[in-house]
């Protein structure tokens, strides 16, 4: 198992501090796991705000796209309590995998806008 902590930088100019662990090098997918409150992946600098909530999540995507090679279509966005609000901003602007994220499931289920299959939301 392969594990790099890094830090990478926001369209804000923020730094925010994002982990990527290989558990498995023929995994066909990547996780993008957007913490809950109170937890800290190593010191971050930046103000708390919902536009740098977002900067944070995109700077992360941007990470795996580009320095990890990861496509799009393999990446998985799991997002915990307010980990789910970025989750959500991700999955709306881009192509992924899939989404598991409480808001994102009740919501888009309730609209018809998403299904279940094996415990993954499509």
């Amino acid at each position: 198992m392969d594990a790099v902590e890094v830090f990478s930088r926001t369209a804000r100019d923020n730094r925010v501090g994002c982990m990527f662990v290989r558990c498995a090098p023929s995994s066909g997918y990547t996780q993008l796991f957007s913490h809950g409150n109170a937890v800290d992946l190593g010191q971050t600098s930046g103000k708390p705000s919902e536009k740098n909530l977002y900067a944070d999540i995109d700077a992360a995507g941007q990470a795996l796209r580009t320095r990890y090679g990861v496509s799009p279509e393999n990446i998985i966005l799991y997002g915990q309590s307010i980990g789910t609000v970025p989750t959500v901003h991700l999955a709306s602007r881009y192509e992924c995998a899939a989404v598991n994220s409480p808001f994102a499931s009740d919501a888009w289920i309730a609209c018809g806008f998403i299904r279940y299959q094996e415990n993954i939301v499509l």
